[in-house]
């Protein structure tokens, strides 16, 4: 995946019958307004003419936890589609957490509904419990739930406008055996980086999935672990 400064995805140009980078990335920055940073990435590989891209914009916070409002759209597919979702990024760790999504099938003269922002943001919640947990794991716990967190990830989905989202029962236990082989206890946060780390940041070209897996990642360790807190 590659990274762009707002001056290089301004110069890029149309895809297709589509409109430029510019012409829906502009109104969805000036939508936001009052922003900390952003940064923007792209899994084409020429930067000059984008069929993918990911805008994160990360708003103003005094504390370790920021509201990032991401803009994502594929136009190199099959069925291209745009989306808006907001996630807490832990500066921290580098983590982002999701919070909620808006995902939709995305024609060339399509509108991008910016207006789902203010709805986005109404919902972005400092106080989501999964952030608050820091009681540790112990490794025995995580080795008794991994049989649950296996049966719970075969069964666990997303489905959108693509398609369905899994996770690999391969990286689930890939990633159990790297904590048991550390042997220390870890807390639920910290359980969820490393399945972060292993299910997203190495395949950051999945561009449009990304929100979804962040999703299944939640949710699994919920299931499977909340009991113990």
């Amino acid at each position: 995946m590659i990274k762009l400064t707002l001056t290089q995805l301004y110069k890029s140009r149309s895809y297709g019958d589509y409109l430029s980078p510019k012409k829906y990335i502009e109104p969805f920055l000036l939508k936001i307004n009052d922003y900390d940073s952003i940064k923007i990435y792209t899994g084409s590989e020429n930067s000059t003419n984008i069929d993918n891209l990911l805008v994160q914009v990360f708003l103003k916070s005094s504390n370790n936890y920021q509201s990032c409002i991401n803009f994502c759209y594929d136009i190199g597919i099959k069925n291209p589609t745009w989306s808006i979702y907001t996630t807490i990024f832990s500066k921290k760790d580098g983590i982002f957490y999701p919070v909620d999504c808006y995902i939709k099938s995305f024609n060339s003269d399509d509108l991008i509904e910016y207006l789902i922002i203010d709805n986005l943001i109404d919902k972005l919640n400092y106080d989501d419990e999964f952030l608050k947990i820091n009681k540790l794991i112990p490794i025995s716990t995580i080795t008794t739930n991994l049989g649950l967190m296996i049966q719970l990830n075969s069964n666990a989905s997303c489905s959108h406008i693509n398609g369905i989202v899994k996770i690999s029962n391969k990286l689930i236990t890939k990633v159990y055996t790297n904590i048991f082989t550390e042997g220390n206890p870890i807390t639920l946060l910290e359980f969820y980086n490393k399945l972060y780390k292993e299910i997203i940041e190495k395949n950051k070209k999945d561009i449009t999935n990304q929100y979804f897996k962040m999703y299944l990642i939640k949710e699994l360790l919920k299931k499977s672990h909340y009991g113990n807190y």
